[in-house]
């Protein structure tokens, strides 16, 4: 029976919708003209942000600090890592040192680019970062090696450098050979590239000891790596705020030398690079899925309305409150975040449940022998009551995130929510009038599939007590897995594993002295940061602390004194080599074969040196290939290998050079670089903390930020950002599933004003919700940034159907008294189905996070219509029938 509010409402309902079908045409004129002007404004006025930091409330503590980082030290922020690495180190610098030169040049895209270890302070004073063991064995092996590079200065020819070697193993000792074993090293595979006609540089940084602070010194078998930190400029009013830089960054790359492209691997990563390809990413997939769902929706709007006239109606109102709702979100929001782009596809799959009940309520009364003008205003009153309760449940669902702090989702919950009621209005104004219009032009006929399968009605009727006793069995047996759901706080994990940068970043973070999982904390003056590093050092799960104070070198006065007795050494000359002669075959011939000669002699019994072992089978190797090599081969083959071999030595000897002038060091000596990236503008000091282990564990962070945090609770950084921000949704999805259930309850109550009946739509829902966590959990599918709203929105869509169901049971019953029967279990069926197809496209995406949301929201909207039409009607004849 029907309260007399409800019946108020009901007649309202039905007056609206006569007043709409009777002034059809003005309502399509003056709604049409609407749609045009919305679309205007909104293609004008609706921007996209894709600033990540903004979506949790920047009022949360652990916010305040990240933010207090990037304000003092804004050059580490927002940045991209661009790394370089090869085989040969050579060709890795190389490229180095030129995309750095190009890019620096570029200040239109490009804002602060570093290459650390690099520029004039460190190719002077990088010789006092060595310790005194080091710089002493430097020492030594330059002094050894002296009369070999002086014997070049007056000769620097291929052939000198062979008889210069051989007369190193002819008058050197075992030690000095060891000393000088690199050299031959090298020199074997320069031979061996050269006579493959194989690119090769002998790397005379290297063997000069003349590397970078700091530089990469990767293990066996690891590749020698560089790095470049940009900082690119930004424009948020753009959907890819960093596309003028990674243009401009690819189209160098582009440009690099082919003989220097082809030996080493040049790839872009870091949060800014990795937002620029997930937002690649998420476009494509939204012009795909956008496009998939219409066909979807199409297709399953024909199947449950039968009539061509009907599904051009239903889309254009569709289209209409789509385009209504994006027009409020350019009002109220102005900028649409990561998350709230997908009002689009969530407003498609819930609006068009509105139209098709509706529609097929028309539809029944029609079949019935009612003419149109009467049937569209009597659907109305029988399903406008529950269109409009159910518009205020899902509005709920997704209103439930505005007070949390999940600011990205909050967004979205607001448009959304508001687009459940713009869809309202859309389904009782333009829809009857579109209805009306169309239905006296086409009229209808029955569609084939009109009643749901009469044997499964008659089984879940007939066996109710079977149904509930499952259903009881299921919730117990859900409840018991609930406790087991995890959730993945590493939004690394939402994004396109096989993009570049988030495979660069994995690779990366599995070396965790190199990865970019650090901790930062702003310490107030120098004094505190030397008490923090000397506190939080010794923690087993820290690997090192850095300060500014790192880059003033320890022992100096003893170093400088080393490195000018090296330099008295060496000699003033030291280094200066003249022109590169034209390689003389003659003579290179003569020299090689004599170095064979003086390796064999070496080799005798009990001896092992395995560096002139390789040197002689390179050698035996060439002499063999110059038997069956032509003149003009050969001479191009000795051309390569003494490019190979020489052409860096000059360079580096005056490398060398500069190295041994270095000057004392203190920080007002220290690059403006070096100090604006440790030392903040109000003095306060940066210390940096590098975690032991990598941070596939996700223990491993957690005890990693828990032990520097119990010595400074301020320090921040991307581990504490991930760790946090769970927290944070995690918090958030509680409130926004408690503030959902309490509203949905008030309002069922208030509506069907019947405990009952509330538990009757309350109860299959509530299940439906323990079986998407347990078949999350039984399929390892862990919640996480993106579907987490999940489980507040099911609550929304999910007592949708229930409420249609028992209203109907209440209004119109069936004159079998079996619901399932009747057009609105088909419209419970045909909305489920849409609202399905709308999100199980999302779970083929390549974009994980919106994968994993199409994936969660799929089983759960599966569930909920297995017990709306299974455990639901059970009940239902339960109460009706006992």
């Amino acid at each position: 029976m029907i309260s007399n509010p409800d019946l108020l409402i009901c007649n309202f309902l039905a007056r609206w919708v006569r007043w709409s079908t009777g002034h059809a045409w003005l309502v399509i004129i003056i709604l049409g003209v609407a749609t045009i002007w919305f679309s205007s404004y909104t293609v004008t006025h609706l921007g996209v942000s894709t600033d990540t930091n903004d979506m949790l409330s920047e009022h949360l503590e652990w916010r305040r600090n990240f933010t207090d980082l990037r304000s003092a030290f804004p050059e580490r922020a927002e940045t991209m890592l661009i790394v370089i690495d090869g085989v040969q180190p050579g060709p890795v610098r190389k490229a180095a040192a030129k995309l750095h030169s190009r890019l620096t040049a570029d200040s239109a895209n490009i804002e602060m680019i570093l290459r650390p270890g690099a520029g004039d302070f460190f190719e002077t004073n990088g010789l006092l970062y060595l310790d005194t063991v080091e710089l002493q064995h430097l020492a030594d092996w330059l002094t050894t090696a002296q009369p070999f590079l002086g014997r070049l200065q007056a000769d620097f020819s291929l052939g000198k450098f062979v008889e210069n070697l051989d007369e190193a193993l002819s008058h050197g000792t075992p030690q000095e050979r060891k000393e000088l074993a690199p050299v031959f090293d090298q020199f074997s595979q320069a031979i061996d590239a050269a006579g493959a006609s194989e690119y090769f540089e002998i790397d005379w940084q290297t063997l000069l000891a003349v590397d970078e602070p700091g530089a990469n010194k990767p293990g066996e078998n690891e590749p020698f790596r560089e790095f470049l930190i940009v900082k690119p400029v930004l424009d948020y009013s753009q959907l890819q705020p960093a596309g003028g830089a990674i243009n401009d960054i690819r189209d160098t790359i582009k440009i690099l030398d082919d003989r220097l492209s082809h030996q080493v691997r040049v790839r872009l990563t870091g949060t800014v690079a990795m937002e620029h390809e997930e937002l690649n990413s998420i476009s494509r997939g939204a012009n795909i899925a956008g496009v998939l769902v219409l066909i979807a929706v199409a297709l399953v709007l024909y199947t449950a309305l039968g009539s061509v006239a009907t599904l051009v109606v239903s889309l254009l109102t569709l289209i209409f409150g789509l385009i209504a709702t994006a027009t409020f979100a350019a009002i109220a929001i102005g900028d649409l975040n990561l998350i709230s782009v997908a009002f689009g596809i969530l407003y498609i799959g819930l609006g068009i449940d509105f139209i098709i009940h509706f529609t097929l309520r028309t539809q029944e009364l029609i079949y019935a022998g009612q003419e149109v003008s009467t049937a569209l205003p009597d659907a109305a009153r029988d399903v406008g009551s529950s269109l409009m309760i159910c518009a205020l449940t899902t509005a709920a669902g997704f209103y439930s995130f505005i007070p949390t702090a999940f600011d990205g989702v909050a967004e979205l919950g607001l448009i959304a929510g508001t687009g459940m009621f713009i869809s309202f209005f859309a389904t009782l104004t333009l829809q009857p009038a579109l209805l009306g219009v169309a239905l006296r032009i086409s009229p209808i006929n029955k569609p084939r599939f009109q009643r749901l399968n009469a044997d499964f009605l008659h089984t879940v009727t007939r066996w109710r007590s079977v149904v509930l006793t499952v259903a009881v069995a299921v919730a117990i047996l859900s409840t018991t897995q609930v406790d087991k759901a995890r959730f993945d706080s590493n939004p690394v994990n939402l994004r396109d594993a096989n993009t570049e940068s988030v495979k660069t970043f994995l690779e990366l973070q599995k070396q965790a002295d190199a990865g970019p999982a650090t901790l930062a904390i702003l310490a107030r003056d120098a004094q505190q940061a030397a008490i923090l590093k000397s506190q939080i050092e010794p923690l087993p799960a820290v690997a090192s602390v850095t300060t500014v104070l790192d880059f003033i070198p320890t022992e100096q006065t003893e170093k400088l004194m080393m490195l000018e007795d090296l330099d008295i050494v060496l000699g003033s000359g030291f280094g200066q080599l003249g022109e590169l002669s034209e390689p003389d075959t003659t003579r290179f011939d003569t020299a090689l074969a004599s170095l064979q000669e003086r390796t064999l002699a070496l080799q005798g019994p009990g001896t092992s040196e395995p560096a002139l072992n390789r040197l002689e089978q390179s050698i035996e190797a060439w002499i063999l290939q110059r038997r069956t090599t032509s003149a003009s081969n050969y001479a191009a083959n000795l051309a390569e290998l003494q490019s190979s071999v020489l052409t860096d030595l000059p360079v580096q000897l005056s490398r060398l050079g500069r190295l041994l002038l270095a000057q004392p060091i203190d920080l007002e000596t220290l690059p403006p670089e070096i100090i604006e990236r440790w030392i903040s503008t109000d003095g306060r000091q940066l210390v940096e903390v590098h975690p032991h282990e990598d941070f596939s564990s996700e223990n491993a962070a957690s005890a990693f930020v828990r032990q520097v945090q119990d010595i400074a609770p301020m320090a921040t950084g991307l581990p504490v950002v991930h760790i946090e921000a769970k927290k944070s949704v995690v918090e958030a999805f509680k409130i926004a599933f408690v503030i959902a259930l309490v509203i949905v309850v008030i309002l069922l109550i208030l509506f069907l004003r019947n405990i009952i009946d509330t538990l009757l739509v309350l109860g299959p829902i509530l299940l439906a919700s323990l079986a998407t966590v347990a078949v999350a959990v039984l399929l390892d599918l862990p919640f996480n940034f993106a579907n987490i709203i999940t489980l507040p929105l099911l609550l929304g869509i999910g007592v949708d159907n229930g409420i249609h169901m028992v209203h109907r049971m209440k209004v119109a019953p069936p004159t079998d008294g079996n619901v399932l029967q009747t057009s609105t279990s088909r419209a419970v069926l045909f909305s489920s189905l849409t609202t399905i197809c709308s999100f199980g496209i999302l779970a083929f995406s390549s974009h994980a996070g919106m994968s994993s949301m199409g994936t969660l929201l799929t089983i759960g909207l599966l569930a909920t219509l297995m017990t709306t039409l299974i455990v639901l009607p059970a009940l239902l004849e339960w109460k009706y029938q006992r």
